[in-house]
């Protein structure tokens, strides 16, 4: 938690629009199959007793009757809960305002039983006034909870948990870690490096063939690249996937790709251009980026080659098109039909003819 706060303090978005917690205790599945089984190996050992001089071939086995279920719920409302002093109070507080990190919305998910409700009210006591009023508690199971936090915009594929195996989601924990010790390798190589610099420029010693030994070197071991862990709302990113098309970012860019593309469908090849630049330009002054995958790094990098952008976002206006004459030209199919209302004359009714194109 400290590390993660950290990270936070660091990103410039995170500062400005605050932090969202997500508070919902849960139990793994293979947990609970971990905890079945000791709980078998235990009854097991306790009933097996020997007979008749301890001879293995008279043993008996005591039949026990054993919940091999682990129910999450029961054992937290078998625990004694007190309530806070002020002592407890007062640390609680001081705790949440120790976080160097500003929270503006705080949910607490627990299910809807006595127990838990007390949980609830446990923590509205600690947390302090100033961060009692930006909490927003859930109650239900699973899947209740889901589309209630769904309600507020949280994206809830990204919380670390899977509703239908019961299990721990890994995957996203690792990158990030991946991606933070790249990021601190080369930032710790980028300050040994001014600091051998430093420390010979003070002794005064001044070699051709040092210093450019040392420059190979130091282009081997670090990165040139500026890494980026994690996208901003604004920045448009390359890279396939449905999940990618649906990024804030990404759907602000095809709002002005829709914008533009009549008029990029009738301008010249140096109109074109200039729309291309323009919708650039409409990006960045939203503070947003383009960003793609870098592989080799395992994350996000800046696009800064202007010209590869400017060819990317002609490719996305041809793309567009593209898609424009594939829906007309299905819309316009053999066989499709369409009704036709003719008005009424003085002697008959209004008539509707169907008419085939």
């Amino acid at each position: 938690m400290l590390y993660l706060w950290s990270v936070l303090m660091e990103d410039v978005d995170a500062q400005r629009k605050g932090l969202v917690v997500v508070f919902w205790p849960r139990c793994m599945k293979n947990r609970i199959a971990r905890t079945c089984a000791k709980q078998k190996n235990k009854d097991t050992s306790s009933a097996t007793t020997k007979s008749n001089g301890g001879s293995p071939n008279h043993t008996k086995y005591k039949k026990r009757k054993r919940n091999t279920s682990y129910d999450f719920d029961s054992s937290i409302e078998q625990t004694a809960l007190a309530l806070p002093d002020e002592d407890l109070k007062w640390i609680g507080k001081r705790f949440f305002e120790a976080i160097p990190i500003r929270m503006c919305a705080i949910h607490i998910c627990l299910p809807d039983k006595p127990c838990f409700r007390m949980i609830r009210y446990f923590f509205l006591l600690v947390m302090g006034e100033k961060n009692r009023t930006r909490v927003k508690t859930h109650q239900g199971h699973g899947k209740e909870v889901l589309d209630s936090l769904m309600g507020y915009g949280i994206p809830v594929n990204t919380l670390p948990f899977n509703e239908l195996t019961q299990t721990v989601k890994t995957n996203n924990q690792a990158i990030f870690l991946r991606v933070r010790r790249k990021i601190e390798a080369e930032f710790y190589c980028d300050t040994n490096n001014s600091n051998n610099y430093v420390r010979v420029q003070h002794s005064g010693i001044v070699s051709e063939n040092s210093s450019d030994e040392s420059t190979v070197s130091d282009e081997n071991s670090c990165m040139s690249l500026d890494m980026i862990e994690c996208p901003s709302m604004n920045d448009v990113i390359f890279r396939a996937g449905k999940s990618y098309m649906s990024h804030p970012g990404n759907m602000m860019f095809r709002e002005l790709i829709e914008t533009h593309i009549t008029e990029h469908n009738a301008a010249s090849q140096g109109r074109k251009q200039k729309l291309t630049w323009q919708v650039i330009q409409e990006v960045e002054m939203k503070g947003g980026r383009f960003l793609e995958y870098n592989r080799a790094l395992e994350t996000w990098t800046a696009l800064t080659d202007r010209g590869l952008l400017r060819h990317k976002i002609a490719t996305h206006f041809k793309e567009y098109r593209r898609k424009l004459r594939a829906s007309l030209r299905s819309s316009n199919a053999p066989g499709s039909s369409m009704v036709k209302f003719e008005a009424p004359d003085d002697d008959r009714r209004g008539k509707r003819t169907k008419i085939e194109v």
